[in-house]
């Protein structure tokens, strides 16, 4: 990923992720912010895109390995934000 699109995920004090998850929920019960929530993202899969091709040769769509991605690396912070030891390991 880009590193000026996410921060890492083992930056102090990184809440970012937890505010991120509370505009959604927000987002999601209240479709008339959900545009404005959902866009940044459309950004980022339409930016990372292009050097996203060589991993979807023979499958998915660019997006759709951007969104992949994506998803995962949120997953992962929060995960890493509720318990960083297993992430040790990683680094």
């Amino acid at each position: 990923m880009s590193a000026d699109l996410l921060p890492r995920l083992d930056e102090p004090g990184e809440t970012w992720c937890l505010l991120q998850l509370e505009f959604w929920l927000y987002a999601l019960r209240n479709p008339a912010v959900r545009e404005r929530v959902a866009a940044p993202y459309r950004q980022y899969r339409t930016r990372l895109a292009p050097p996203a091709t060589r991993y979807s040769t023979a499958g998915p769509e660019p997006e759709e390995v951007v969104a992949a991605a994506i998803a995962l690396y949120h997953s992962l912070t929060l995960q890493w934000q509720g318990d960083p030891r297993p992430f040790d390991l990683i680094s």
